[in-house]
């Protein structure tokens, strides 16, 4: 049996998209690009109008609705299955608990390493209205020690005022 698939060859900037019956939505946009201008692809959510994954060869690139999983049929938020995540350079990942990147009251977890110092870090940190809080460490959900915003280092008794207090 022949297939009925036919090889389409362009040349230069082009434009391939597809749309509803009466061409009202988009569905799937792609731009090839050209000499100075990196290809790019867009899909579009059910309204036909909003970008729900857009692709670019020489910007950013954003998935906007949904869970993303890597490994996985089935992700919970961004979820990489069977294998790590690594961030390399100067840059941070955070973990937000109070607010999204950008909001006046925002409290999250930093981890980061400089390269230019060499130090890595981890920070609990707040802006705005966002309260700062003691960074916790945890075995099977029991709290087992506890760094406090005055930089207190609590091992087995949270109740002392002292700056390094160990509960036998």
């Amino acid at each position: 049996a022949s297939s009925s698939w036919q090889a389409i060859h362009t040349y230069g900037q082009n434009k391939f998209y597809t749309s509803t019956n009466d061409s009202s939505e988009l569905r799937f946009q792609f731009d090839m690009g050209g000499s100075s201008d990196p290809a790019s692809m867009n899909l579009y959510g059910a309204d036909g109008s909003t970008v729900a994954v857009h692709l670019d060869a020489g910007d950013d690139s954003y998935f906007n609705g949904g869970d993303v999983g890597i490994g996985t049929t089935s992700p919970d938020g961004l979820e990489v299955a069977s294998k790590h995540i690594s961030v390399t350079g100067t840059y941070s990942m955070k973990c937000y608990g109070v607010g999204v990147p950008g909001d006046s009251n925002t409290e999250y977890l930093d981890f980061a390493h400089d390269s230019s110092t060499g130090n890595a870090r981890i920070n609990s940190r707040s802006s705005g209205t966002g309260t700062l809080r003691p960074l916790l460490f945890l075995m099977n959900g029991t709290e087992r020690m506890r760094l406090t915003t005055g930089g207190a280092l609590q091992v087995g008794d949270f109740d002392s005022a002292s700056h390094f207090q160990v509960k036998a």
